[in-house]
């Protein structure tokens, strides 16, 4: 649901097929800390963890539509 992974994603998304889709999202160590704040906040320290330039961070923060709990399909069924 991050901005982060969902612009990375887009990177490599020509189809619907999405398997091959996914080899620009790096993979994550889930057991730092951050991981257990907003998707906001896991946003910054994923732009932070990649030194990802001020300008592509601005770039995909106002070209890529937030995602969160409240624009969700069926949130709480996940």
């Amino acid at each position: 649901m991050t901005n982060f992974a969902r612009a990375l994603l887009y990177l490599n998304k020509h189809s619907q097929h999405s398997t091959t889709a996914w080899g620009a999202v790096p993979i994550q160590d889930y057991t730092e800390m951050w991981w257990k704040g907003t998707i906001s906040e896991i946003d910054e320290c994923l732009f932070e963890k990649y030194k990802v330039d001020t300008g592509i961070r601005d770039f995909v923060m106002s070209n890529v539509q937030v995602k969160n709990e409240s624009n969700i399909v069926n949130f709480q069924d996940v």
